[in-house]
């Protein structure tokens, strides 16, 4: 890592078991759950088409126009938002996981 350049997978705990690794995200939880899924970052200019059914979706934060995404998503996680946010409520009326303030989201929003 070279100084002044923010490493992206700080904040990241690894667990691993015999069949895969996976990773732990630490922020504040929206709507409660637990997801094993692939991660899919995504922004304004994203298309539908490139993000795969049950992926998590990943982003600086979310508005209506994102709402496609977050139908076919497994889980969200924000760099910013809270308990009573857009992308809460979605994700409690969904019945998915959803976090903000992770550290992994904040520093890809930032790139």
């Amino acid at each position: 890592m070279r100084k002044g350049v923010p490493d992206p997978t700080a904040g990241l705990r690894s667990a691993s078991n015999r069949a895969h690794s996976a990773v732990v995200l630490n922020g504040i939880p929206a709507s409660p759950g637990r997801v094993v899924a692939k991660v899919k970052f995504v922004d304004s200019e994203t298309s539908i088409d490139a993000f795969p059914p049950g992926a998590v979706l990943v982003s600086y934060t979310t508005d209506p126009t994102l709402i496609e995404f977050m139908l076919n998503a497994s889980a969200i996680v924000t760099a910013i938002g809270s308990r009573l946010c857009h992308t809460a409520i979605v994700a409690l009326e969904l019945g998915i996981p959803c976090e903000h303030y992770s550290e992994v989201a904040n520093r890809v929003a930032c790139r």
